[in-house]
C-alpha cells in the first residue's frame, strides 16, 4: 500500500511502514533466490520412546498330565499350557490335574512387557 504524505513517500510492507524522501521511482524486487543446488537442511527428527507395552504374559506349564487351568477362580482351558495377556499384578494360578483331580496352586506376578511362569509336576 503506497500513501503519499506531504514531502514523503510511505510504504508498508508486512505492516512495516518505511519512509523515504521524495525522489526517483526505483522499483522494489524481491530478493534473489538461493544458489542452485542448494536446499536447506530438513528439520531434525523429533522422536521419543515407545511407551511401554500395558500387559506383561503368564503362562503357566504342566508336566507328566494335562491341567484345567484357572486364574483368579476363572476357568481358561484344558490342556498342557496356558498363555494370556494380562495386565501387570498378582495372579493366582491353579492347575487341577485331568487324571485324578490333584489340585496345586501358584502365586505369580506379571510385569508389563514381561513373562511369568508357573510350573506344575503331576507326582
Amino acid at each position: 500500500m503506497h500513501r503519499i504524505l506531504p514531502a514523503l513517500m510511505c510504504l508498508t510492507i508486512a505492516g512495516v511502514a518505511l519512509a523515504a524522501a521524495p525522489g526517483p521511482q526505483v522499483p522494489i524486487t524481491a530478493p534473489p533466490p538461493p544458489p542452485a543446488g542448494t536446499v536447506p537442511p530438513p528439520p531434525p527428527a523429533v522422536t521419543s520412546p515407545p511407551p511401554p507395552p500395558a500387559n506383561g504374559e503368564l503362562v503357566a506349564v504342566a508336566v507328566g498330565d494335562s491341567c484345567t487351568f484357572s486364574v483368579n477362580g476363572a476357568t481358561k482351558n484344558t490342556g498342557t499350557q496356558l498363555k494370556l495377556s494380562v495386565p501387570p499384578g498378582a495372579y493366582t494360578v491353579v492347575c487341577k490335574f485331568v487324571s485324578d483331580g490333584l489340585r496345586r496352586s501358584r502365586s505369580v506376578v506379571v510385569k508389563a512387557g514381561e513373562p511369568a511362569m508357573a510350573m506344575f509336576k503331576h507326582p
